[in-house]
C-alpha cells in the first residue's frame, strides 16, 4: 500500500499541465536507450519528468546521477523530437514527503555532456577489460 500512497504524493504535488507521453522510450545514435517516466508540460514548460522513490529526503548533492539520467533523456528527446525547456526530478519518500528538483534547458545540456563523458569512460573501461 505504501507505493500507492507515495505515487499519490507525487500526483498531488507535481503540476502537470499536459501529458505528451508516459514511459517514453528514447534512444541516442545507437549509443544508449532508456525510458523516461513522463514527457509533457510541467509548470507551463515542455519538460521531461522522472519519478523517484526514496527512503528519506535527498540533498541536491546526492542526485548527480539523476541529473545525468535526465541529461541523457534530454539529448535523446532533442535528437528525435526537439528540445524541451526543463527537467523535473519528482521524489516521494517512504515518510510521504515530497521533493522536487528542476533543471533548466542549459542544465539539461550540461548534464547531457556529463552523461556522454561517463559513457565514453565506461566504453574505454570495457575495451581495456
Amino acid at each position: 500500500i505504501k507505493p500507492i500512497k507515495m505515487a499519490a504524493v507525487i500526483k498531488d504535488s507535481l503540476r502537470i499541465d499536459e501529458v505528451w507521453g508516459n514511459e517514453v522510450s528514447l534512444a541516442y545514435n545507437q549509443e544508449y536507450a532508456g525510458t523516461t517516466d513522463l514527457v509533457g508540460v510541467a509548470y507551463g514548460k515542455p519538460s521531461i519528468v522522472d519519478f523517484k522513490q526514496s527512503n528519506k529526503p535527498k540533498r541536491e548533492e546526492w542526485i548527480e546521477d539523476y541529473k545525468c539520467q535526465l541529461g541523457a533523456y534530454y539529448l535523446a528527446h532533442k535528437t528525435h523530437y526537439g528540445p524541451v525547456e526543463q527537467g523535473v526530478i519528482s521524489i516521494a519518500t517512504r515518510g510521504l514527503q515530497y521533493q522536487e528538483f528542476k533543471l533548466s534547458e542549459a542544465d539539461l545540456s550540461e548534464y547531457a555532456d556529463k552523461f556522454l563523458g561517463r559513457l565514453e569512460q565506461f566504453k574505454t573501461t570495457i575495451k581495456k577489460g
